[in-house]
């Protein structure tokens, strides 16, 4: 019972779609760096969740006109409503077998490129997702603390010596500063790893 208000009326039951107080309304901008097949995904899921969940016909018109405003906020013109609007064919099962895939491909989205070069591997028989690499959540969200590098293992390092030009590079697996102990010099200034 997901995005659904259930209210008692004279007959049963009506079901029509729920969004919480703080709900914001807030989708995918229409001109947003996003691959153009992502932009008809969110009036296709918010148009089948309407026509799913909304028991009644009045219902059903209101959470439609109620998307179509906050989609129009976000950028959404008329025409893009005629896109996931079109019926789905079933493909003859000769086609099917000449256009089976012959593996799938994901690629960073960049405007203008990505589409090109989608529609040369697609002639190939190879499907190509398209995603975005350079969000927001990308750029703020860093779930682990950065590793203090003496705290690393598995490095490669170089001490250089405090008295003369020459310098030690070594290997190790285990923890770093352990391994520095052992060496009995103090990295100020003078470790590379």
């Amino acid at each position: 019972m997901l995005d659904t208000r259930i209210t008692r009326t004279e007959t049963g039951l009506a079901f029509s779609v729920y969004r919480k107080p703080t709900h914001t309304d807030q989708h995918l901008q229409f001109n947003s760096h996003q691959p153009l097949e992502h932009k008809p995904g969110v009036l296709r899921t918010l148009t089948h969740r309407a026509k799913t969940i909304c028991s009644t016909d009045t219902a059903r018109e209101e959470e439609l006109q109620h998307i179509k405003k906050v989609l129009s906020v976000s950028g959404y013109q008329k025409w893009a409503w005629d896109i996931p609007g079109g019926k789905k064919t079933i493909p003859h099962p000769s086609t099917q077998r000449q256009t089976q895939s012959r593996g799938h491909v994901s690629m960073p989205y960049v405007s203008g490129v990505t589409e090109a070069l989608s529609r040369k591997i697609q002639k190939l028989g190879v499907s190509v997702h398209a995603k975005p690499t350079n969000t927001i959540r990308s750029q703020l969200v860093h779930p682990k603390d950065k590793t203090d590098k003496l705290d690393t293992s598995g490095v490669i390092y170089q001490i250089d010596c405090q008295d003369c030009d020459q310098s030690y590079i070594g290997v190790t697996e285990r923890n770093l500063q352990k391994r520095l102990k052992e060496h009995k010099v103090l990295p100020s200034g003078r470790l590379n790893i």
